[in-house]
């Protein structure tokens, strides 16, 4: 599968800035001037995207190693190394210095920066090429240490939609259609909405291959209530997607996950999908998988709490059941469902958990639960206790 990197970049959008060291091994000039001038022009196709250009700078027989992309690690031959150098040269917005340039013969070693969207970071060290002829015959993407750009903040002010996207150096390939896409839902009693605390469990979830996104939404302390919140939660889903798609990912399974009040707004996006998308403005995305992390998933039994989801104009739990998770847990029973409570939560019952994962079953979804000992509200959703569980779930 094709992956077009564009908010976060390892090697593989490597490209070169002039400048060139001097032999250390008594090398003629000649040769000093013959490699450098290879990876000036190396550099010049790279950035113009320009892939038949790069390929004139290869030998017939030359081999690239280690290659970011390749599954393999090894590309011999023009025809291997073009399919690799298609993937990094069709959509291209990013500059790529070579630093620290050692060369040695007909042998450059260097450290290369990055630049994507003005954003600068350190890819990584110890690539090597090897020029014979005017002709790159070796390419040793043997990176040390690679880096990842920073995902950019879409809008650290925004009320309701995706916060930031965490996309994954190494996009896990345990799914043929592609790597899945995490959404995280936050928590905060249906008053607040702040996805902070979810950083390192979306840091996390990137590092083991997810394209990972974390999200706001209005509550109560913005004067909405349901089903406007619900809304917000259902759009911002589809958003992850979009945005996914414009960062030159080609996402799998869609998986939402969300913790306590988040918890309840995800599972009930998953349960009734077509009810509260009508005010998106990008195109509703169907959830493959859902996450529940010490959810109150029957309002009725947490009234005290849920009026600050359906506000004063609905105060009567009666009146409730369209916005009750546990009511609908016979719809979509495609979806597969993991919900996780720690036993020592003194927040949201361990019962919640309990009663909805009964009731969901009775409707036929395929059902996982883990109860982590001695773990409660808040430390359920650190990385350390969250993200193992996910990304054994997921098979990542």
């Amino acid at each position: 599968m094709r992956f077009r990197f564009l908010f976060a970049i390892v090697a593989a959008l490597t490209v070169i800035a002039g400048g060139c060291g001097s032999s250390s091994d008594g090398a003629s000039d000649d040769t000093v001037v013959d490699v450098s001038s290879v990876l000036a022009e190396y550099q010049a196709a790279r950035n113009a995207g320009d892939l038949d250009a790069l390929m004139a700078l290869y030998a017939d027989d030359a081999v690239v190693v280690d290659h970011p992309l390749d599954d393999d690690g090894t590309a011999q031959g023009i025809g291997e190394i073009r399919q690799l150098e298609a993937i990094v040269a069709a959509e291209l917005d990013s500059v790529t210095e070579f630093l620290d340039l050692e060369i040695s013969g007909d042998t450059v070693i260097f450290a290369h920066k990055v630049t994507i969207d003005d954003r600068d970071c350190f890819a990584g060290s110890g690539d090597k090429v090897t020029v014979v002829g005017g002709k790159i015959t070796l390419y040793d993407w043997g990176v040390d240490d690679a880096g990842i750009c920073p995902a950019p903040v879409i809008d650290d002010t925004v009320e309701a939609g995706v916060v930031q996207m965490y996309l994954p150096a190494s996009p896990s390939t345990s799914d043929s259609q592609g790597p899945p896409l995490i959404v995280l839902i936050p928590g905060g009693g249906w008053e607040t909405a702040d996805p902070t605390g979810l950083i390192s469990l979306a840091e996390s979830l990137a590092d083991k291959g997810a394209i990972v996104a974390t999200t706001t939404y209005r509550a109560s302390s913005n004067g909405v209530f349901f089903p406007e919140t619900v809304q917000d939660v259902a759009c911002t889903i589809a958003e992850a997607a979009v945005a996914s798609v414009d960062a030159g990912f080609e996402y799998g399974k869609v998986v939402v996950v969300g913790h306590s009040a988040g918890a309840h707004l995800a599972g009930l996006v998953t349960l009734r999908p077509g009810e509260f998308v009508s005010t998106c403005t990008v195109p509703a995305v169907a959830i493959d998988r859902f996450v529940g992390l010490a959810g109150p998933y029957d309002v009725t039994e947490a009234q005290d709490a849920a009026a600050s989801l359906f506000g004063p104009q609905n105060p009567n739990p009666a009146d409730w059941s369209p916005g009750n998770p546990i009511v609908h847990a016979a719809n979509e029973p495609h979806v597969d469902i993991l919900l996780v409570h720690g036993t020592a939560d003194q927040t949201v019952p361990i019962q919640f958990t309990e009663s909805f994962a009964a009731a969901l079953e009775n409707g036929s979804h395929n059902v996982t639960t883990s109860y982590p000992e001695s773990v409660d509200h808040n430390s359920l959703y650190s990385s350390e206790v969250a993200s193992p569980l996910i990304a054994d779930w997921l098979n990542l």
